[in-house]
């Protein structure tokens, strides 16, 4: 898509030629603004606040969702909100910021700076890349929004934002171990031993392909019944699905997407269970190759588990 202008707060996004408009994936979730017009070429959208910024010219992450006529912002983070959560936050209001660091700390890349909380998760907040003993120059704040930084780094004479949706490198060293061995549920037929394995993960992941709506919300729904029987309750849950197109070319945009956000998630210290149905396993290398156990640079542990689920 195309951002041609934003105008009296009405930003009018213009479709590429390789770009579809279309049906929002299950995973962007927050909510920029509402759709006044649309034509086969432009949507124009009322922006609910200023405190997003947009970047003109070729921009992927900007996305339109039909069924309600919003219009999302995507950042790293779905997991700040629960999937489809569009009644339940209010889109200009703080997270709540837990500050861990004062203001003079030396800090590198990848050390904690402080947590975003929010639905009993709290979320990591890292040194961007590239810096190494840099000076914090402020105290984080009680609160924390998608503009305004949460400290700034001093670095080589320049000043660095700490933001809570930015991207960090994923060189996380992998614990040794035995090779995960594939799991399947059949029939959601679980056992003791399974549900005991769900107690070691924070974040659900939904993979799917080639399956209707309906058919996957049932199934987000038949796995955190799997969470609940095993006493496991403050668990968030994304979706990734390539509803409505049903193409190879929109399913590689999912698993590339979904890599990317499971690499931000495993640097911060989650442990991640995913649940995949419609795809092979071999469309899935990149993220098989994952699986494992790993220790964060502030040395909490985090992992990744592949479950299948099969009729």
């Amino acid at each position: 898509m195309y951002i041609h202008s934003l105008n009296d707060d009405i930003l009018t996004v213009r479709k590429g030629e390789s770009v579809n408009i279309g049906d929002l994936l299950c995973y962007k979730d927050i909510a920029i603004g509402r759709v006044e017009k649309i034509t086969i070429d432009q949507v124009e959208v009322k922006v609910f606040s200023k405190s997003f910024t947009f970047k003109l010219g070729d921009n992927s992450q900007y996305f339109y969702q039909k069924k309600n006529n919003y219009f999302f912002f995507e950042y790293l983070n779905s997991i700040l909100t629960p999937n489809g959560s569009l009644n339940q936050i209010k889109w200009e209001t703080d997270f709540d910021y837990i500050s861990v660091l004062d203001e003079g700390c030396v800090v590198s890349s990848g050390d904690v700076v402080g947590y975003v909380r929010y639905n009993d998760l709290k979320y990591p907040i890292l040194v961007p890349d590239n810096i190494h003993e840099g000076v914090l120059i402020t105290t984080g704040p009680k609160k924390a929004n998608y503009s305004e930084p949460v400290n700034i780094v001093s670095y080589q004479g320049l000043n660095y934002p700490i933001h809570i949706y930015q991207n960090s490198h994923f060189d996380l060293q992998k614990l040794p171990s035995e090779d995960y061995k594939s799991m399947v549920i059949q029939n959601r037929d679980i056992d003791a031993d399974f549900l005991k394995l769900l107690n070691n993960y924070e974040i659900i992941i939904h993979l799917s392909s080639q399956l209707s709506e309906n058919y996957v919300q049932n199934s987000i729904v038949g796995i955190k019944e799997f969470f609940v029987r095993a006493g496991v309750n403050n668990v968030q849950s994304i979706g990734f699905n390539d509803y409505p197109y049903f193409s190879k070319e929109y399913s590689i945009i999912i698993l590339e997407r979904s890599e990317n956000i499971i690499k931000q998630l495993m640097i911060r210290g989650f442990n991640i269970i995913i649940f995949f149905e419609g795809f092979y396993l071999d469309e899935l290398l990149s993220i098989k190759g994952l699986e494992g156990e790993y220790k964060t640079k502030s040395g909490k542990s985090s992992s990744l588990r592949l479950v299948e689920l099969a009729n």
